[in-house]
């Protein structure tokens, strides 16, 4: 940290999970007026005994304001001091973040990035399943443990913050547009941020460490991935991984990463049947919540 430099975080990227928060992660980083803290997903605001339960390796590691505040490594042109949480936005769970963020810094701009909630729900059981943390039928998943459908009703989830932040406060980004128009979005975001126009063609930190990138591969069954995130994101190994050649990282990834359920042998018509009213119903409100249609929500197999 540099010496004299007071953190104090004013920008949060809230969710939703797997709607591109990492990109934008990465490429609010490669800003050089932006300091992001170095572990996505910090979780700071959620609350010790909640982050616990979820995560059972994040117990205090992050706990105390002075470590959290140890995470940012800011240079002389750092303006503002990001991260990115998607435990923010996973009600019921995580009660009590709106709140917590507002009474650290009432001015925070908050960006909330989603995506096709159907399309979400699929892409969360992908996750879950990679990390060995689910093994059950996509098909019983989504009925049986509430956290697919609630973290895709966006309405409930952006709704607390919505109550305490002013508006201009939130921006919500939609990730089928993102993908299409990614440097225009983030130049619209530097804008809004108060920051000068950002190289195009900058790379990331190579500090930056993507704590929920971890997966469970062939150990999946014996040790577990809770087991070893301690040490994988320990200053020791983000040390020796530093100079250790592309090979070398190459093979531990192999060994911590599982295999991609394939979406094309996702049942959609079944999960439709199943869950496409509750996914439709909220879509709906959040269409009304934003102002805005979302046509790209429409179309395809995921289509609400």
């Amino acid at each position: 940290m540099t010496p004299g430099t007071r953190v104090h975080v004013g920008l949060f990227v809230i969710g939703a999970m797997k709607c591109g928060s990492t990109t934008l992660y990465d490429l609010l980083a490669t800003h050089p007026q932006i300091c992001m803290c170095r572990e996505k997903e910090p979780a700071h605001f959620v609350g010790a005994d909640v982050i616990g339960a979820l995560r059972p390796s994040r117990v205090k590691r992050w706990w105390t304001l002075e470590a959290y505040h140890g995470l940012f490594e800011p240079t002389a042109e750092t303006r503002i001091f990001g991260e990115a949480s998607t435990f923010y936005t996973q009600l019921p769970a995580t009660a009590g973040v709106a709140a917590r963020i507002h009474a650290y810094n009432p001015d925070a701009r908050l960006i909330y990035i989603v995506r096709n909630p159907f399309a979400r729900m699929v892409s969360h059981y992908n996750h879950s399943y990679r990390e060995g943390d689910e093994r059950r039928a996509i098909t019983e998943a989504v009925v049986e443990d509430p956290r697919y459908l609630d973290l895709s009703d966006y309405a409930m989830q952006l709704a607390p913050f919505r109550e305490i932040f002013p508006e201009d406060n939130i921006k919500v980004l939609v990730l089928e547009r993102f993908r299409a128009a990614q440097a225009d979005t983030m130049d619209m975001i530097h804008d809004w941020l108060g920051l000068r126009p950002a190289d195009r063609n900058a790379s990331p930190p190579e500090h930056a460490v993507h704590v929920t990138d971890r997966r469970v591969g062939p150990l999946r069954g014996g040790l577990r991935r809770e087991n070893f995130l301690g040490l994988w994101d320990s200053w020791l190994w983000r040390s020796l991984s530093r100079n250790a050649p592309p090979w070398v990282k190459e093979a531990v990834r192999s060994l911590v990463y599982s295999r991609r359920i394939d979406t094309r042998d996702v049942p959609y018509d079944r999960l439709r049947s199943l869950v496409g009213e509750r996914l439709a119903e909220g879509a709906g409100r959040f269409r009304g919540m934003i102002g805005d249609d979302l046509p790209e929500w429409r179309v395809g197999p995921t289509a609400l």
